[in-house]
């Protein structure tokens, strides 16, 4: 059985009507949902969805027992799947870049205990279903702290690499029993499929036990998280398209932050001592500090992130110059730090500025957008997907 509430929902099928590897679509869809309750399916690059007249379009031609799947619903229902079991020792393929794939138990693991330590560094984050987890200085951060059966993960790499996931066929490492998620009271929101983790490091006048509220520019509350100190990861909802995400941040649309005082019911704003990078679907920008007066951000110049993002071949890089005028460097360097080119170094007026970077002699990766101003150097994460 597999609650589906409104909105979206991270899936994965562990249990197939056949003990083939794949099923038709059309079939695998009429066996467990209905146009009344199912948007539609939506896999890492391509989707199936119900039209107008209640038929089912689009390219997603097959369910896979290694794909995880956005399952995007009308209205919240349980399902009942029966059939034939996924190996415990399925084999995964990633592609470099963002995979979104399956988990084969129906039992639930430690992110620890599953996830393979061959990974560590190569796969950089691991996305659930309004969880995250990153690697940074080689331990793990975020709200990500298990796997669960007929879930989905979006697994982020630096790089195309095998794997199965650290299982056993008796299962004596699984757990019965889920961690429960927390929600704030009067703060709720819905999953949208598009999301992003921001994950701040310090917040000198927040305790354990407060929250952290995210608001799109319409002040439409997009996440929340109770703060548990430094890498605390705070979800991002965007707007897919569906009524459910209306006014959620829109692509390069920063978002906003408040301090929720668990002690005293107060609100309090919160400003990036840094450049926060604006929302990008699966990203996990770090903020250093978030400050509760903008009195204390010296900084005139604000990288705003590029759009499209991934992108292939040309992405716009956007900034903001908050002072009369500021000399803005603005540099593209791979994975290694090393650079590939100097986009810009010139002096700008106040107002909002755009980049063109053409990639077309690049090969697919990672990338990172530098930006090099009079008070300070910020970065930005970008991915060429040709």
């Amino acid at each position: 059985e597999i609650y589906n509430h409104i909105g979206g929902n991270l899936v994965s099928y562990y249990v197939f009507p056949s003990i083939e590897e794949s099923y038709p679509t059309l079939d695998f869809i009429n066996l467990n949902y209905t146009s009344e309750n199912l948007i539609g399916l939506i896999g890492d690059n391509s989707s199936v969805l119900y039209n107008p007249n209640d038929i089912l379009v689009g390219s997603l031609i097959s369910i896979n027992r290694t794909d995880g799947y956005w399952a995007k619903m009308n209205t919240a229902d349980s399902l009942y799947f029966t059939g034939y079991r996924t190996a415990y020792n399925l084999d995964y393929s990633l592609s470099q870049g963002a995979n979104l794939i399956s988990f084969p138990s129906d039992g639930v693991y430690a992110f620890d205990d599953a996830f393979p330590s061959t990974l560590d560094g190569l796969v950089t984050s691991v996305l659930g279903e309004g969880e995250s987890a990153v690697y940074q200085d080689g331990s793990w951060f975020g709200s990500l702290t298990e796997f669960a059966g007929f879930k989905g993960y979006w697994f982020i790499s630096s790089d195309a690499v095998d794997f199965q996931f650290d299982l056993d066929d008796n299962g004596a490492l699984a757990r019965t029993v889920s961690k429960p998620k927390k929600y704030l009271s009067g703060y709720e929101y819905s999953q949208s499929t598009a999301q992003s983790f921001y994950y701040i490091e310090d917040i000198p006048m927040a305790e354990l036990g407060d929250w952290i509220i995210a608001y799109s520019n319409d002040g439409v509350i997009v996440g929340s998280r109770e703060w548990s100190g430094y890498m605390t990861d705070i979800p991002v909802m965007g707007y897919d398209g569906e009524d459910y995400s209306l006014g959620y941040v829109d692509a390069q649309e920063c978002p906003e932050f408040k301090l929720y005082k668990s002690s005293t019911g107060q609100l309090i704003d919160l400003y990036s001592e840094g450049q926060m990078q604006c929302f990008a679907n699966n990203s996990t920008p770090v903020l250093s500090r978030l400050l509760d007066t903008q009195d204390e951000i010296a900084n005139s110049v604000k990288l705003r992130g590029a759009y499209p993002n991934p992108f292939n071949p040309v992405t716009n890089i956007k900034f903001d110059v908050m002072s009369l005028s500021a000399n803005v460097e603005l540099n593209i360097l791979d994975v290694q730090g090393r650079l590939v080119d100097r986009l810009v170094n010139s002096e700008y007026s106040n107002g909002t500025h755009d980049v063109t970077f053409s990639a077309e002699l690049l090969s697919s990766g990672i990338y990172f957008v530098q930006l090099i101003s009079d008070e300070n150097i910020s970065y930005t994460k970008i991915v060429l997907l040709k």
